[in-house]
């Protein structure tokens, strides 16, 4: 599998890369109130208004901790387009995807690869979109 290799929330993750349209400097946001607590707000990207989700915060049923990352991925999946907050971005990567260990507790993921000496779970990009369409359980 070909994936992205990311960093949110201080993580490293894998997207896949037939989800990701392009990686960008983060342009500015407007906050959209209402919106899932992942949610930053909204961002141009070559005219149109994309959700600017924080991908950490997503993952972890958080709002988003701080400023916001200097790095957006587009993705698209589920019928949707959105731009995930990313602290850092590296290389696309492609290995086999193997099984995800017993004491991940994140969602979405349908695997992990070794990169290096560390597994990086593969993200599923439907499953996390359609995150935002439930409000993450009070902690």
């Amino acid at each position: 599998m070909a994936y992205l290799l990311v960093r949110a929330g201080g993580t490293p993750y894998g997207l896949p890369l037939a989800d990701v349209l392009e990686v960008l400097e983060a342009p500015g946001v407007v906050p959209v109130p209402g919106a899932h607590p992942a949610v930053r707000g909204v961002s141009p990207v070559h005219g149109r208004l994309l959700p600017r989700v924080d991908l950490g915060a997503l993952l972890t049923g958080r709002g988003p901790d701080g400023g916001a990352p200097p790095t957006i991925v587009v993705v698209r999946g589920a019928g949707r387009t959105v731009a995930f907050e990313v602290e850092d971005v590296d290389l696309a990567m492609q290995d086999a995807v193997l099984p995800l260990p017993d004491a991940w507790e994140g969602p979405s993921a349908v695997g992990a690869a070794r990169h290096g000496e560390e597994l990086v779970p593969l993200l599923e990009v439907g499953g996390l979109l359609a995150r935002l369409d439930t409000p993450p359980e009070p902690r």
